[in-house]
């Protein structure tokens, strides 16, 4: 658990990250952009330290990460946005990639290497009917790729939320393979522009940026005080069973 020498720090850090979106807004989503940009760095590190780790990673929420990062960079291509941009998306192609390859060699996990076989082959047919402007035309590529990566992103940390919810169930403990630093960094990316969105009226980033902020804190919450968050969501599921039951 942390101890309060850490939440002083983090503390400190949630008031300098405000207080920077609020003055200096571009540079803040900058930073923001950077930090998301490299959010599978330090999982893939311990992961190829600590093979025994990529069973901890959900395959699902890789998936979808990957889906995410390889559509925004189709827009990004089509739009002919600006080449930081583009760097952003494709390094998430790169490192949702790079994950997956540790999960099926790792992990081996059943199933695993059919869906990354099938996920990869729908992405390069999406990618090639985008890119060649068939069946509709590519500014309306553009915005269903955009619209549909957008959904994604609300749900993505949904599988992996749940896995270290059934691992705290099943053993009663946090999940050891996954690195803090990785939920930590989409957390204080989304908060930043979170801040920023709100202060331009965009309500959509907005949206988006709060569900990152919340889903990853809860991830944050299940590896560095699985007892409280996992409780949290226990109480969750209990709320939501009798509705299941009901329209079972």
């Amino acid at each position: 658990m942390p101890d309060a020498k850490t939440w002083a720090v983090l503390s400190i850090a949630a008031a300098g990250a405000v207080a920077l979106a609020v003055t200096h807004p571009t540079v803040a989503a900058v930073i923001g952009s950077a930090e998301l940009s490299v959010l599978g760095i330090p999982q893939l590190v311990k992961n190829f330290r600590e093979r025994a780790s990529a069973r901890d990673v959900s395959l699902e929420t890789t998936l979808i990460w990957f889906f995410v990062a390889f559509f925004l960079s189709l827009v990004s291509w089509i739009r002919q946005s600006s080449g930081w941009y583009i760097l952003l998306n494709v390094a998430g192609v790169v490192e949702s990639a790079a994950l997956l390859a540790q999960i099926n060699a790792y992990a081996r996990l059943d199933g695993a290497l059919r869906k990354s076989a099938l996920s990869a082959l729908a992405a390069a047919a999406a990618g090639f009917l985008a890119l060649r402007g068939l069946v509709v035309a590519e500014a309306t590529w553009a915005y269903l790729l955009f619209t549909a990566a957008m959904g994604l992103l609300i749900v993505m940390n949904v599988p992996q939320i749940l896995k270290n919810y059934e691992l705290y169930r099943r053993e009663g403990t946090a999940p050891k393979g996954i690195t803090p630093y990785y939920p930590a960094l989409v957390v204080t990316g989304s908060f930043l522009h979170l801040i920023v969105a709100t202060r331009f009226g965009d309500s959509f980033w907005a949206f988006n940026s709060l569900v990152a902020v919340a889903s990853a804190s809860l991830i944050l919450g299940q590896i560095l005080l699985p007892g409280a968050t996992n409780l949290i969501l226990e109480q969750v599921a209990e709320l939501r069973r009798p509705w299941s039951s009901e329209w079972a």
